[in-house]
């Protein structure tokens, strides 16, 4: 008599087939039919590219892994199951890692005196068609400027905020610590 086994069926579960590279960290899965159950099986190769960390991964267990890519791009992955008739199955999926803004955002006036009528600090970012820039100044006042001139009203200190979007969706944002001193009294 021979038996004959059906082979298993690999699919990959990813947390987003679009990302950005800030940050990126990706939870990727063996998903839906693996067998009869998940216990058939023997191993789970994953396989990620040279741009990734880690770039392969051996799991003799049915387990929910991470990855993360150091370079935009467009990268396969691939999963290949072999349960313990010696039977396999691959699957392969891909991700799209975007890059990040690179508007290069700065704050020129750190430290300023104030005058009876505010003084003037100013932000600037390279302009880059697609990018979307929004400045938020500490004082309640904001701008879409790439690269604004803003007059604060009164002395103190203020955490100026640069928020930067590009056309994929990614963000970048930095934080500036402003200090409009005071007139010195004569």
């Amino acid at each position: 008599t021979v038996n004959v086994k059906a082979n298993p069926k690999a699919r990959i579960s990813l947390t987003a087939g679009n990302a950005c590279l800030k940050n990126n960290l990706h939870v990727v899965s063996p998903k839906g039919s693996l067998g009869t159950d998940t216990n058939s099986l023997k191993r789970f190769e994953w396989y990620f590219g040279t741009s990734a960390q880690p770039n392969s991964l051996t799991r003799t267990v049915f387990k929910i892994d991470t990855v993360q890519f150091s370079n935009s791009g467009v990268y396969s992955i691939r999963l290949v199951i072999h349960d313990r008739n010696y039977c396999t199955d691959t699957v392969y999926d891909k991700i799209t890692i975007n890059p990040q803004p690179t508007a290069d955002p700065k704050a020129l006036d750190t430290v300023l005196c104030y005058s009876n009528k505010g003084h003037k600090a100013r932000f600037s970012a390279r302009t880059i068609a697609g990018y979307q820039y929004n400045w938020k100044f500490g004082d309640g006042k904001n701008d879409t400027a790439s690269s604004p001139i803003h007059t604060y009203a009164s002395p103190g200190k203020f955490t100026a905020l640069s928020i930067i979007q590009n056309k994929f969706g990614c963000i970048d944002s930095n934080q500036f610590n402003i200090r409009v001193n005071p007139d010195p009294l004569a």
